[in-house]
């Protein structure tokens, strides 16, 4: 998968985690966590579970 593709998937998941925590559907903890697993793939850490291309 190329690293644009998976950035923009980490964007959209960091987003959706946020929202949908604010809005009561998602519990905190677990949006923390998706958000920091987020912005460690945005930083260009957690690569290793993709294979990318480019």
């Amino acid at each position: 998968m190329h690293p644009e593709i998976i950035n923009s998937l980490a964007y959209i998941k960091k987003a959706a985690a946020i929202t949908n925590c604010e809005v009561g559907i998602l519990d905190r903890k677990i949006a923390d966590a998706i958000v920091k697993t987020c912005d460690e793939i945005l930083e260009g850490k957690n690569y290793a579970g993709y294979q990318t291309y480019g």
